[in-house]
């Protein structure tokens, strides 16, 4: 992928009910690096879930670059496997 040294990556959180946008991200090295990080955020998100329970909506976590493109989804349901 062109350009992906020293970019800045945002995590935004896809839920059922609604979806909380990253304002801030994170500046990192590469997309081998963002990805570690957006897998790391899911699971995260799974062991907040266990206090949650079922109000626990969190689906996906899209990975987006300065840009202002998806270029990638984590489907957290994908952390079991």
């Amino acid at each position: 992928m062109q350009g992906e040294a020293g970019m800045h990556y945002y995590f935004h959180i896809r839920a059922e009910s609604a979806s909380i946008l990253d304002d801030e991200g994170l500046d990192l090295p590469n997309i081998s690096a963002a990805r570690i990080e957006m897998r790391a955020s899911a699971e995260d998100l799974i062991k907040a879930a266990l206090y949650a329970g079922p109000r626990f909506d969190v689906r996906a976590i899209d990975l987006e670059d300065e840009s202002g493109s998806i270029i990638e989804t984590f489907w957290v349901r994908n952390i079991f496997h």
